[in-house]
């Protein structure tokens, strides 16, 4: 939900909570729902589109879910019609965006386990976004990254990384979590972005200042404003001699004096020309690094170096593969019509017994 709304994650007011809370409570039902086999996104999101009276009547049925339903089962209680439709559409209009056929092909597929850094079944990971619908393909990205990152910060896994070009064009909730406690479990995490102002419009200024200061390598090419005065300041300082003479027809003198200057100042790192970079480094105690602070040039031919074909992965037509898309999007909405038909004419469990064993 924080992923899919910036606002829910900037408040935690009542019809957010609620949101949250609503859908937490459907994927538990869908997770116990005949051993979970409907616990996918699209069929969370299906499910969340039919009639919340029907929804709400059926998870009465579950003793598992009293305590996540009796917000909403309240609010009928005392006819608060018009709250309880502002708590179940705060979770809806989010998620609304995820309606499409191929995020729901995408997204009920279990092709793989995301676990990319098992050491039995190591794998890469490649995935992309489009301008075009940044906002949709973004916030999916989110959330299938946002999961990603719990599942490969465990401890006794093989090396890994996590490298993400365009960081502003994604919002991930987690991102700092994951810089701060993955080096443990030896995850490398690489971010590049234009400057660090873009990550401020969408990171809010806290959360990209934890962000910019928790990294331990920083490469920068030519940044202007703020992001080139900080990268100049965390560069520190350094004393320069200077040495001024007095002369009299009696006398000479030589003052010498110390001044601080910038080790790389500001409106040098905001005119590096294409190819020069600066930074600094992060070293240990096995192995020091001196100096940590450097400006360099990439010198290229301007050769291509290597051509890669991308390999064709699936061996099938446009049309092929788009109407077994139809037919998934059809399927995952007839299987959540029919559960929610199936348990609104399912009898009432007799009394003493459980919902599960019914």
């Amino acid at each position: 939900m924080k992923n899919a709304s910036k606002e829910t994650n900037k408040g935690d007011d009542f019809f957010s909570l609620s949101a949250r809370c609503y859908v937490d409570m459907l994927i538990w039902f869908l997770r116990i729902y005949e051993g979970g086999k409907y616990c996918t996104f699209p069929h969370l999101i299906e499910l969340m589109g039919q009639n919340y009276k029907h929804v709400l009547l059926i998870m009465q049925r579950y003793p598992e879910l009293d305590v996540k339903r009796n917000t909403f089962q309240d609010a009928i209680t005392d006819r608060a019609f018009e709250q309880l439709q502002g708590q179940i559409a705060s979770a809806r209009v989010p998620l609304n965006r995820f309606v499409s056929e191929t995020l729901y092909w995408t997204l009920s597929g279990d092709d793989f386990s995301l676990q990319i850094n098992d050491p039995q079944h190591p794998k890469i990971v490649c995935v992309g976004n489009n301008p075009t619908r940044q906002q949709v393909y973004g916030t999916t990205l989110a959330m299938l990254m946002s999961q990603l990152f719990k599942i490969i910060n465990r401890p006794g896994m093989m090396r890994c990384g996590v490298l993400i070009d365009e960081l502003p064009t994604i919002y991930l909730k987690g991102l700092d979590h994951l810089i701060n406690t993955a080096r443990q479990n030896k995850v490398a995490v690489v971010l590049g972005a234009q400057d660090k102002s873009q990550l401020v419009k969408d990171y809010d200024k806290k959360e990209s200042d934890v962000i910019f200061n928790t990294v331990g390598n920083v490469f920068a090419g030519a940044v202007k404003g703020e992001t080139a005065e900080g990268l100049s300041k965390s560069f520190g300082k350094f004393e320069q001699e200077t040495r001024s003479y007095q002369e009299s027809d009696t006398s000479e003198h030589v003052t010498i004096s110390f001044q601080q200057r910038d080790v790389l100042p500001a409106s040098r790192i905001e005119a590096l020309s294409q190819g020069s970079f600066c930074g600094y480094v992060a070293d240990e105690y096995r192995q020091k690094i001196h100096p940590k602070v450097f400006c360099g040039e990439i010198i290229s031919d301007g050769k291509t170096t290597h051509k890669e074909e991308v390999p064709q992965v699936v061996d099938t037509t446009k049309e092929t593969i788009m109407k077994e898309v139809r037919l998934n999007y059809k399927r995952i909405r007839n299987e959540v019509y029919n559960l929610v038909q199936k348990e609104l004419n399912r009898p009432d469990p007799e009394p003493g017994a459980t919902a599960a064993s019914s």
